[in-house]
């Protein structure tokens, strides 16, 4: 008689017959079947993420398989896929009463998404099933932020901390952080009143609107970023902001008034300060260029002794550096009688053609402005305001002018002798005497 049984692993099964004789022969059999059943293999992480930082990087990854779902008791493999992928390797195997199982160490030195697949092999039917399970180990970034300032790039503190840049200087100040997994985020660039966060791992400070002036000069720029695995500890850089300038000049004098009479003195003080240091301080008069007095310093001072009318004009003070020069000016004015300019020789007779017009020149200096007057001495009349008789000053240079005589349609009465005064109130008039001849026409 033949029987078809459902047969249990490990159990052990008996066979009996009885004869017509009455023997009943026996036979036992003990069966062991190999199977895996499928989606039976479990797997689990210690944790899903993990931040790499000290004596915090290693993870536990356990693998499982019910002692219901497999026979015999199977092999376990693991293999890691990410930025350090790792070929196939046993695992600690262990069981109970209820599960065979196996843990394999995961410690990565490099951040990344990493991937570990558990295999689980039946050697007699060399059939197998594989469970994965993802592990994020966060790593920060090897170093601090990087300040890029016209091209050149600073790493973190520099020894002497400082940076230094021209005033005016118009373009990006950019902080980034390099490296890490995954990058870093909410980056801050503070650099005086200007102020940008970045979403990423970049923050931007632009000197457009508002320029680098000298006002920033000491100020601390300061860039700092997080991220995500919370032991970001480079996560600061420094610096201190030297800028460079051209001098400020300051000029002053000895007394507020700008008016002085004959034979007064007065101080004259040039100080400069800029970014380096000022290499001169110079004091010039302004109509020749002639230098008064220069230092190899930041202060300058010179007294002006025994003031005369030529000391009126403009006088300069510049201060320069490699920067650049500035410089500032005080005028002064000088009260006296007008004179004949030094470099003018008047001559007492003038040429005029009839019908045609005769010019008289005359340089002289003073202060203040004069009035000038023309007079026929033959009859002592009073041509300054006549129809063809035309007189003027003009200011060049303090204290330097021009008296200009303009006679037009020239006739028979005008040679003769004529009279110029001129009067600005200080001391006697200046008087010039000239006679008007008559040339002949060309």
């Amino acid at each position: 008689m033949l029987y078809r049984l459902s047969l249990d692993p490990e159990q052990v099964y008996t066979c009996e017959a009885k004869s017509p004789l009455g023997r009943k022969p026996r036979s036992t059999l003990r069966a062991n079947f190999s199977f895996i059943d499928p989606d039976s293999v479990q797997i689990a992480s210690s944790s899903s993420k993990v931040n790499l930082c000290d004596n915090n990087n290693q993870v536990q990854v356990t693998c499982k398989i019910s002692r219901d779902h497999v026979s015999p008791a199977p092999t376990f493999r693991f293999s890691v896929d990410g930025p350090r992928s790792q070929g196939p390797q046993p695992g600690t195997d262990s069981s109970d009463g209820n599960y065979y199982q196996s843990r394999f160490s995961l410690s990565p030195d490099v951040g990344g998404q990493y991937q570990v697949t558990c295999r689980v092999t039946n050697s007699v039917t060399n059939t197998w099933q594989d469970k994965s399970t993802q592990i994020t180990f966060n790593k920060p970034p090897p170093g601090p932020p990087q300040i890029t300032i016209g091209g050149q790039t600073y790493h973190g503190i520099s020894p002497s901390n400082i940076v230094t840049m021209a005033e005016g200087y118009t373009g990006d100040v950019t902080c980034r952080v390099e490296g890490g997994y995954p990058g870093a985020h909410s980056t801050q660039l503070k650099c005086g009143q200007l102020e940008n966060t970045g979403d990423g791992n970049t923050a931007n400070v632009r000197f457009t609107t508002v320029t680098l002036t000298r006002d920033l000069d000491g100020t601390v720029c300061t860039c700092t970023s997080q991220h995500d695995s919370g032991c970001y500890n480079n996560r600061e850089t420094r610096y201190t902001l030297n800028v460079l300038y051209a001098p400020e000049v300051i000029f002053t004098k000895s007394s507020p008034s700008t008016e002085f009479n004959k034979g007064d003195s007065l101080g004259l003080t040039c100080s400069a300060q800029g970014n380096p240091d000022p290499t001169s301080v110079t004091l010039t008069r302004e109509r020749n260029g002639d230098i008064i007095k220069s230092v190899q310093s930041a202060e300058l001072t010179h007294t002006l002794n025994s003031l005369d009318c030529l000391n009126t004009g403009v006088y300069v003070c510049s201060g320069q550096n490699s920067q650049g020069t500035t410089s500032e000016e005080i005028s002064i004015s000088v009260n006296c009688a007008q004179q004949f300019s030094p470099v003018f020789s008047p001559s007492p007779k003038v040429d005029g053609v009839l019908g045609e017009t005769a010019e008289v020149d005359i340089e002289i200096y003073g202060f203040p402005e004069p009035s000038v007057t023309l007079q026929r001495i033959l009859d002592n009349a009073n041509l300054t305001s006549s129809s063809r008789h035309e007189v003027k000053y003009t200011s060049t240079v303090a204290p330097f002018g021009f008296v200009n005589v303009t006679i037009s349609d020239l006739v028979k009465a005008d040679y003769t002798n004529y009279t110029l005064t001129i009067d600005n109130g200080v001391g006697d008039a200046l008087i010039f005497s000239f006679y008007l001849n008559e040339g002949e026409a060309h």
